[in-house]
């Protein structure tokens, strides 16, 4: 599948990804510089399954920075699981509060999934890192 990334120069960048993938995980494997992935991809710590409307634990870390923050188009958020608490909280420390927006997301808690071929995910620019 397609995922398309916008950077905040307006570059578009387009990766090839794999159902199951999180945003995170296809900007490393791509080396997309412009997603920061100082945390190296936080697992979720559930899964939403949307047979059902149930959360499954999965005992990952969850979401516990905010340098992967991304936007997702309010008409394709449809495609995303919800966000889960750990994850809305990140957004809710993010340092540049003038960014979030209804489709604010962490790339690092957002999988792909058969629905999102051709997603646009907009990049703005974050709090730097130190880590390489």
């Amino acid at each position: 599948m397609d995922i398309v990334f916008v950077d905040s120069s307006g570059t578009r960048t387009r990766l090839k990804g794999r159902v199951g993938q999180s945003l995170v995980d296809l900007a490393m494997e791509n080396r997309f510089q412009p997603l920061d992935c100082a945390c190296i991809g936080g697992q979720p710590n559930q899964a939403y399954h949307k047979e059902g409307d149930w959360l499954e634990p999965k005992y990952g870390e969850g979401a516990y920075c905010t340098h992967c923050h991304v936007v997702i188009a309010p008409s394709a958020m449809h495609t995303t699981d919800p966000i889960l608490e750990d994850e809305q909280e990140r957004l809710d420390e993010y340092p540049f509060r003038d960014d979030i927006t209804a489709g604010s997301r962490m790339g690092c808690q957002v999988r792909l999934n058969k629905d999102m071929d051709g997603l646009v995910v907009f990049v703005p620019d974050g709090p730097e890192s130190d880590v390489p």
